[in-house]
């Protein structure tokens, strides 16, 4: 099962821990840290990723919450 983690950069090291413990589960976890070139268009990624996955898992904290909204991408 195709899983999209998505994560307060803070919170990097956690998911990034529970994506490896998924793939142990036989699950693909979907991690812009591992799955995005910092070469390409990370919203067309992003939205690739979503599209792809079958579930989509947010993980919401303190540093979540106090993070800054992203901008809207220009176009």
């Amino acid at each position: 099962m195709k899983v999209f983690l998505s994560h307060s950069t803070r919170d990097k090291d956690f998911v990034t821990k529970l994506a490896d413990a998924m793939r142990q589960e036989n699950f693909l976890p979907w991690l812009s840290e591992i799955n995005i070139d910092p070469a390409t268009n990370w919203v067309h990624e992003i939205n690739q990723g979503l599209q792809e996955a079958e579930l989509t898992l947010l993980f919401w904290s303190p540093d979540a919450a106090n993070s800054p909204p992203a901008a809207a991408p220009q176009n």
